[in-house]
């Protein structure tokens, strides 16, 4: 079975998946009992999203989408946000660490070969330029860009400050525009969810097409 084909499969499996979790739990998650759980439960709430999130950008075969999807019904999207960005803070650090003090072997590990295959193409062009567009544009290849960095000669100061500024555009953009939306509608949540993956795909293979050009002219 040739890569593209198993891509296409992840793809509809996600899909499936997907469907089957709004029809069956979105009407639990916005039932009255389960939002008096959540709202019990305190910091635990966010603290088990933004957990989730960081274990999913270290060990990069796990989808941190589910989680998000799952914040932005319960919490609404501004909140998700929120998670999101301090997850990725510090998923960001856990993996430049990896990446700078394990090596290449731990990284594979972790993030798989392929993901491995995706950071060697942004080492071969990594400037500061095309860090800052990664953390703009490249948030569906974040954990990725963050084992990446370990293995660059940037400075974790330098690193980290990007990382905390860059990704605040894409994440302001998303809360702003969904700030409205109503997630507790099955149609409308399964429009978000399907939104959010486009883009992100798009972003993804742009982004990964930018490298390879950059890559071909540097070698031409």
């Amino acid at each position: 079975m040739d890569e593209r084909t198993k891509n296409i499969i992840k793809v509809i499996v996600a899909i499936i998946l997907i469907v089957v979790a709004v029809q069956y739990l979105l009407p639990d998650i916005n039932s009255p009992k389960f939002k008096e759980f959540v709202e019990s439960s305190g910091v635990w709430g966010p603290l088990a999203i933004i957990g989730y999130i960081v274990v999913a950008h270290v060990i990069a075969p796990l989808v941190g989408s589910p989680a998000t999807f799952l914040s932005a019904a319960i919490f609404g999207i501004v909140e998700t946000m929120v998670f999101l960005y301090f997850a990725g803070l510090i998923s960001s650090v856990i993996n430049f660490q990896i990446s700078r003090r394990l090596g290449r072997r731990w990284v594979k590990k972790l993030a798989g070969e392929k993901n491995l295959e995706t950071i060697d193409r942004f080492l071969g062009v990594s400037t500061i330029n095309i860090f800052i567009l990664s953390r703009i544009f490249g948030f569906a290849i974040f954990d990725v860009i963050s084992y990446a960095a370990g293995f660059t000669k940037i400075s974790f100061k330098k690193y980290f400050l990007i990382t905390a500024i860059f990704p605040l555009i894409p994440l302001a953009t998303f809360a702003f525009i969904f700030k409205e939306f109503d997630f507790t509608s099955k149609n409308n949540f399964l429009i978000w969810v399907g939104i959010i993956i486009l883009v992100g795909a798009l972003f993804s293979l742009g982004f990964k097409r930018y490298l390879s050009k950059k890559l071909s002219r540097k070698d031409s």
